[in-house]
Formats: C-alpha cells, sequence, structure tokens
C-alpha cells in the first residue's frame, strides 16, 4: 500500500481506491492488531499497526482529494 499512497499524493487523486477493498483491510489489520495483543507479540502489532496508518491515510487521502 506504501507506493500507493505515495501515488495518491504525487497526483492529488485517488478516485481509483476501492471502498469495499479498504473496509475489508481494515478489518483484517484491526483483527491481527487484536491477535497481536492477545499473543503479546510486539512484531505482530507493530507491523499491522503500520498498515493499519497506512490504509487508514489512504482512506482519508480519498475523501479529502475531489473527484475528477
Amino acid at each position: 500500500l506504501l507506493p500507493q499512497l505515495i501515488k495518491i499524493y504525487k497526483e492529488k487523486k485517488a478516485s481509483d481506491i476501492s471502498y469495499p477493498m479498504l473496509l475489508i483491510l481494515f478489518c483484517g489489520l484491526s483483527l491481527w492488531i487484536g491477535y497481536g495483543a492477545e499473543k503479546d507479540d510486539l512484531i505482530i502489532i507493530i507491523s499491522n499497526a503500520v498498515s493499519l496508518l497506512i490504509n487508514s491515510t489512504i482512506f482519508f487521502l480519498n475523501k479529502y482529494y475531489p473527484k475528477k
């Protein structure tokens, strides 16, 4: 997702993003963070939290940049 985030930021256009895909990914990452917390595994928590942050940023940029 990081290359996609960079592309969105450079082009100032995020109309190619699928909301259902972002929602499913958001749910999956949240569940992985919960699993990592349950197992006290900091690597699982951190890696999925970073992915969740990137996913959330893509979602908000999609809302921020107007549709063209």
